[in-house]
């Protein structure tokens, strides 16, 4: 039996689109049989173990937020590597990678969720000096997965070293159970999802609203520092009573809403793979979205690039245009990969990189 390590900087109850990935991904490859645990940093009110049927283990960090490492994870998982035929380290932007790394793997494999530099001045002051340690950890890693077409470029732009060693598997979503969810009965709805972080560009999406007719509303799921700043926008423009900042809520009420919105809208500047994207092509939501190669990505892979709608210029007055444009389109679904898609070709990334003939970790 395969045994497998994922390493993470966060894993459910804790939201965000790296701890999705990592969830979706254990859960797929423990039901192909694979003897898998995921080892992630402790955050508050975390549970000491997952409720399936494979471990969860989760360890204290040190340090200021968002940038925490965790020694106690490195002296664990060294005396337990030994357990495993791979450690799959995820997202570049923590120390998660790192700690993975120096655990002393006999494969390691990368899955960057890569942006590039960081999102604030003193990000990227830390990713320039951390440049050269990830440099030497990804050179030396078996395999690296990218999640679009978009990332691995942007990974080589940074790395030309990685030129050619960077295999792209799509994020999948839950297609099933987003089809099968019943929608709330509400209309005229605006969905945007997301880490409320000002690379999102959310308080264009709340300008938006003041353009609209007064029969929308615009509802938004997700948790992050720039809540206030958004509700302070809301309430300049007095349109407070038509937003619905939901805060983070379960994979249930999400599919729900997917289903409910007449328009969803994504702005964000930068992202490795487009999931809200996808996740709303899967429900057949009409869309705006950021003109960013992640997102023209996912539009292109599911033959929608001409049905959602691009934007360029992020004054709430066009978007409010785009929205209408948006909303006067046909439910559409398409067809998007699903987690069962991305693990295997996931195994079968594990399997080349434990092939004695296979690529050198050098």
């Amino acid at each position: 039996m395969l045994r497998v390590a994922l390493v993470t900087p966060g894993y459910p109850p804790t939201v965000g689109g790296v701890e999705q990935h990592v969830y979706r991904l254990a859960m797929s490859l423990h039901r192909r049989g694979v003897d898998v645990e995921v080892w992630s940093h402790d955050r508050p009110g975390a549970t000491p173990r997952s409720a399936t049927e494979f471990p969860v283990r989760r360890f204290p960090t040190v340090g200021p937020k968002p940038y925490v490492v965790s020694p106690a994870l490195v002296r664990a998982l060294r005396r337990s590597v030994h357990r495993f035929d791979i450690v799959h380290g995820h997202n570049y932007h923590t120390s998660a990678v790192a700690e993975a790394a120096l655990a002393g793997p006999s494969r390691l494999i990368v899955t960057p969720h890569f942006h590039g530099g960081g999102h604030t001045a003193i990000a990227r002051v830390l990713h320039r000096a951390y440049r050269p340690l990830a440099r030497t950890l990804l050179r030396g890693a078996s395999g690296i997965v990218c999640v679009s077409r978009a990332e691995s470029k942007l990974v080589v732009s940074e790395f030309p070293e990685l030129r050619g060693r960077t295999t792209v598997i799509p994020n999948g979503v839950d297609v099933e159970a987003i089809r099968a969810a019943e929608p709330y009965p509400r209309s005229r709805v605006v969905l945007a999802i997301g880490r409320l972080e000002s690379y999102k560009r959310l308080d264009v999406v709340v300008e938006a609203l003041a353009h609209l007719p007064p029969e929308y509303t615009l509802v938004i799921i997700g948790k992050g520092p720039q809540e206030g700043y958004l509700r302070r926008i809301a309430q300049r423009s007095g349109i407070e009573s038509r937003i619905e900042m939901l805060g983070n809520v379960p994979d249930s009420e999400v599919q729900r809403w997917l289903r409910t919105a007449d328009v969803s809208v994504t702005l964000s500047q930068r992202e490795a793979f487009g999931l809200f994207v996808a996740e709303s092509l899967a429900a057949g939501t009409p869309l705006v979205a950021s003109n960013i190669a992640a997102h023209r990505e996912v539009l292109e892979s599911a033959g929608a690039g001409a049905w959602g709608r691009l934007v360029e210029d992020y004054r709430g007055v066009t978007v409010a245009h785009a929205i209408l444009a948006a909303g006067r389109l046909e439910r559409r679904p398409f067809r998007i990969g699903t987690w069962d898609d991305v693990a295997e070709a996931t195994l079968a990334m594990y399997e080349d990189a434990l092939e004695p003939a296979g690529r050198d970790p050098a």
